[in-house]
């Protein structure tokens, strides 16, 4: 350690701050201990580098408003703003001071007077992205319910807006999704108040929401996975007749031409995932998330991680000879690396796949269905061939046995079992009445 090193350990071991020429150099060399402590400018009167345990390192300015209060407004990043920077920064904000203005109120001000649009594109979506799995699904779906909403200012967002939005959708027949959409909102808001970019949580037990069956087990019947198989094959005839044509013409053209479809079993990931999900029941994020590596040919299972398990416990799903031939011909097309069902766009992980779901379902005919169904569908099947609960239970990855009993009324060989307990019972009471008619 260097004698400025150690310098800046001597002068925290009796107090929390010490004075410094802040440097590069001073600056690199302040190390996080288990306390944070603050280290002042010899340059600059007040101007401040706060060390947190974290490791992080922010500029600040000391100051006293007008009322005589002593505040410290928040400059900026260490990592960001350079020592040079930061001076400049602190003498333009005492610059205001002496003209009688509070920057802490100003930057006040400017927080409360960002669009939706901005908050979400400076703030919330850096943070959703950095601190939920499900960021990156999150916050498109957010962009995409409120769309109306992203150019208002966040303040003079109400209660009233947030309900028209919540009303569209349950006319667009999302009446469950209308209220995932209006709870996203919320936690949005409940952020930005955190944050102090709102002074009051504006929407908060102002949002009615729809009564939501926590039962309910929506599953396709035999006529609607025909229809279903049926949709996905004129899905797939369809993009091969759209590519041909393709080919033709830039072939007319002496230009370079896509791959021809007609040789291939699948045009494109959708009917191998939602396949995949329908023999499988798995969630869409872990069937999103799938890696080849987490196939074992050889034991015939598929392994979902932990990381993408919403119990965030690993667990092992065999395969049943439907599923293990649809990903065996996914994967002679090629698709041996990396995840199973890449986005087709991007290459990387899929994150939302309503558009072509909705698509789907419409040619299909089958309505009030969702693609998580498709994950009731496996269970329900499973229920009503007799397989026990917990067996379910395991398969589908719930924390405890209360999630499986919503399919409990689907295995009548189960409850007809239980009765029929009754029935192997030798000592059988009688009853006897005295009477005219003699024993009954």
């Amino acid at each position: 350690m260097d004698q400025n090193a150690a310098d800046h350990r001597e002068a925290r071991k009796g107090s929390t701050m010490g004075k410094v020429n802040l440097t590069a150099k001073a600056i690199r060399d302040a190390l996080p201990t288990e306390r944070e402590y603050t280290l002042t400018d010899l340059v600059v009167r007040n101007l401040a580098l706060r060390i947190l345990p974290s490791g992080q390192k922010i500029y600040t300015l000391l100051y006293m408003d007008q009322a005589g209060r002593r505040k410290r407004l928040t400059l900026g990043n260490a990592d960001v703003l350079s020592v040079a920077q930061a001076r400049i920064l602190a003498r333009q904000r005492q610059a205001d001071i002496a003209k009688g203005i509070d920057p802490s109120e100003e930057k006040k001000k400017a927080k409360r007077n960002l669009t939706l649009r901005q908050f979400m594109d400076e703030h919330y979506t850096p943070w959703l992205l950095s601190n939920l799995r499900s960021g990156k699904e999150v916050d498109k779906s957010l962009r995409r319910a409120f769309k109306s909403l992203m150019n208002m200012k966040l303040s003079a967002i109400s209660a009233f807006h947030v309900e028209k939005v919540r009303a569209e959708l349950t006319k667009a027949g999302k009446r469950v999704a209308s209220n995932r959409y209006s709870a996203l909102f919320k936690a949005l808001v409940a952020r930005a108040h955190k944050w102090e970019f709102l002074e009051t949580n504006i929407i908060a037990g102002k949002v009615s929401r729809h009564k939501e069956d926590r039962g309910r087990v929506r599953y396709l019947d035999a006529a609607e996975e025909a229809r279903l198989l049926e949709a996905l094959d004129r899905r797939q005839d369809k993009q091969r007749e759209e590519r041909a044509r393709m080919i033709a013409w830039a072939q007319k053209r002496h230009l370079p031409t896509l791959p021809d479809l007609n040789g291939l079993t699948y045009t494109d990931y959708l009917k191998p995932l939602i396949l995949a999900v329908l023999y499988s029941g798995m969630r869409r994020g872990e069937a999103f998330s799938l890696l080849w590596s987490d196939i074992n040919w050889e034991q015939n299972t598929i392994t979902i991680r932990a990381e993408s398990a919403k119990s965030e416990k690993m667990r092992h799903i065999p395969m049943c000879a439907a599923l293990r031939q649809v990903l065996e011909q996914w994967q002679a097309q090629g698709m041996g690396q990396g995840l199973v069902f890449p986005s087709p766009k991007t290459g990387g992980r899929l994150d939302n796949i309503q558009t072509s779901w909705e698509r789907l379902i419409k040619d299909a005919k089958i309505e009030g269905f969702r693609f998580h169904d498709l994950r009731h569908s496996f269970a329900s099947r499973l229920a009503m061939a007799g397989v026990d609960l917990n067996t379910i239970r395991e398969l589908l990855g719930h924390s405890d046995l209360k999630m499986t009993l919503r399919y409990a009324h689907l295995s009548p060989a189960r409850t007809q079992a239980a009765v029929n307990v009754l029935d192997r019972i030798d000592n059988v009471l009688k009853f006897e009445r005295k009477g005219e008619g003699g024993n009954v």
